[in-house]
């Protein structure tokens, strides 16, 4: 089954009073998914790896590719992974939240350390250097990630193994008492402007930002930078507030 939409999103950046218009799409086709009970809840058997230290979670101030600030802090929680090729996509897959499943016994992720419970990671890096190109769903993930798929007690154990194959499945995010955020990045003056978009809800894909000055009845797109970031270059200092 094919869904397509596309929703309009206003959202302010408190920091400088900033109104954004965010232009989401989302384009999932879940026709080929395998997993229980027939693909019907759109599970992937893939890998899942780890390396580094057991409680690493990530860089608190980088987040990767993406550019996520405090990934070991709520609502991420240092749960979070590197993404294969199919889950990056280009950077798209950036901040896409994925149900990762391991038991004792299912053919497809299966490891007796594992507890069977379902673990919400959130993709914050692409996986680079060949690590991941095993198999087409394959997340690296940061060390409590990983271990959080074991029985209680037994998560150093689990790590020790390095690598399992779970069930995967792309989810919509909810960021409980959160909807979208902009963060003026360190650098954006009048004639340069940088957002970091983040606690996107739902499963789609945000594909266009713009925004609309004082006094103007023209929406100027920002371009996509990288990972979560956006920005743009003025010919003239931005004139305040933006919507």
């Amino acid at each position: 089954m094919t869904f397509r939409f596309s929703i309009t999103l206003i959202a302010i950046v408190s920091l400088l009073g900033i109104f954004v218009a965010a232009q989401e799409d989302s384009n999932y086709d879940d026709s080929d998914e395998i997993g229980p009970d027939d693909g019907k809840y759109g599970w992937h058997p893939g890998n899942a790896t780890f390396y580094g230290h057991p409680n690493a979670s990530g860089p608190p101030d980088n987040g990767g590719k993406c550019g996520f600030k405090n990934i070991n802090l709520p609502p991420y929680n240092s749960l979070t992974a590197s993404g294969s090729k199919a889950m990056w996509r280009d950077g798209k897959g950036c901040g896409a939240c994925h149900s990762v499943l391991c038991n004792k016994e299912d053919i497809f992720g299966r490891h007796p350390l594992c507890s069977g419970e379902e673990k919400l990671i959130t993709i914050t890096d692409e996986c680079l250097h060949g690590r991941c190109d095993e198999s087409t769903y394959h997340i690296d993930m940061s060390g409590i990630a990983f271990g959080s798929l074991a029985d209680p007690g037994k998560e150093f154990q689990l790590q020790k193994a390095g690598k399992m194959r779970v069930m995967i499945m792309r989810v919509p995010c909810d960021y409980k008492g959160r909807n979208i955020h902009f963060h003026v990045l360190k650098g954006s003056n009048p004639f340069y402007l940088t957002l970091l978009t983040e606690y996107q809800n739902g499963d789609g894909d945000l594909s266009k930002l713009e925004i609309k000055e004082a006094g103007s009845s023209t929406w100027t797109p920002l371009k996509h930078s990288w990972g979560k970031i956006w920005s743009l270059h003025s010919p003239h200092p931005l004139k305040g507030p933006l919507y």
